[in-house]
């Protein structure tokens, strides 16, 4: 499978797809072999800064073959219930992938920081959080000493204009979910051809729709009730084997009648409040869409007025 074409490397971010990515699309890819996830992470993100060799970790990935290579792990850009400790994990990561791959060609999908925050949310709940929203968007007072989620993180311009810096522009492609979830199968079209892709396009139905207001609601109260590890979690007291029976009986909840509908931002905060949010995103958004020619204001992402 050896060929002169770049690897490739998503990055995420997570909530924009990335599960349906790798479990329907790079699997069926033939002109690249798909990397296991735990094998990205194990090599790519276990090591701290101090014993990451780049060396050992392009060495273990490559596996004695000459192959080119397809990676995607949404972790890669940062854990969302973190903000990428601070951003610091993402800028690390992204040096190493630059030292370890530097023939790369990074891959990064945005979303509307909108349907983003709602949908992080839902997902903290889903992973354990006990916040209602306002405490789980509350920034950290010492975001260097407590990680916590952060709206900085959404800001996407940083992170993919510091990898543009590493391996040049040309070789950080940005796509935006909406697009995806719009056209699926003109869209994967011509994001195979833009990468070199050889694939067999898979059908395509949605997945993860997320669990109903209800559902979502008991979980909150009673993810009180242990202790799994999650940032900004309060937790009272810890009853063992909780948190999997939670997780387990939760989409069975959800199939019942009563349990409500699915939220959006809107359904958790005022107008004000999410005003206030889009514009930290306005003057982020409209760099990003110049750069990379993105139709981010066809599908509403905040930004300024001039760019509507």
């Amino acid at each position: 499978m050896s060929t002169s074409a770049p690897h490739v490397i998503h990055i995420g971010y997570h909530k924009t797809g990335s599960s349906w990515f790798q479990k329907h699309l790079f699997p069926r890819v033939r002109n690249a072999r798909f990397v296991a996830r735990a094998e990205v992470r194990r090599s790519l993100l276990l090591p701290s800064p101090f014993a990451f060799d780049p060396g050992m970790a392009r060495s273990g990935l490559l596996a004695g073959t000459d192959d080119r290579l397809l990676l995607s792990e949404e972790e890669l850009s940062g854990n969302l219930h973190t903000g990428g400790l601070h951003g610091g994990l993402s800028k690390e990561i992204a040096g190493r992938l630059h030292r370890s791959f530097p023939d790369s060609c990074i891959v990064v999908f945005v979303r509307n920081q909108t349907t983003m925050i709602a949908s992080s949310y839902k997902q903290y709940i889903k992973g354990g959080g006990s916040q209602n929203i306002r405490g789980f968007l509350e920034p950290s007072k010492a975001p260097h000493k407590i990680p916590n989620f952060s709206l900085d993180y959404l800001a996407y311009d940083g992170l993919i204009g510091h990898y543009e810096s590493l391996f040049g522009a040309e070789k950080v492609r940005v796509f935006a979910y909406e697009d995806f979830c719009r056209e699926p199968i003109d869209f994967l079209k011509r994001f195979g051809d833009a990468l070199d892709l050889d694939v067999e396009l898979p059908p395509v139905a949605r997945e993860n729709a997320g669990l109903r207001s209800r559902t979502l609601a008991l979980m909150r109260v009673l993810n009180y009730f242990h202790d799994r590890e999650i940032p900004n979690s309060p937790t009272l007291v810890h009853i063992p084997g909780l948190y999997g029976l939670l997780r387990s009986i939760a989409p069975q909840l959800d199939r019942l009648p009563f349990m409500g509908t699915i939220k959006e931002l809107p359904d958790y905060l005022s107008a004000d409040e999410i005003a206030a949010i889009e514009d930290r995103y306005r003057e982020s958004n409209a760099r990003l869409a110049r750069r990379h020619a993105l139709p981010l204001a066809e599908f509403g992402y905040p930004l300024p007025s001039s760019c509507g």
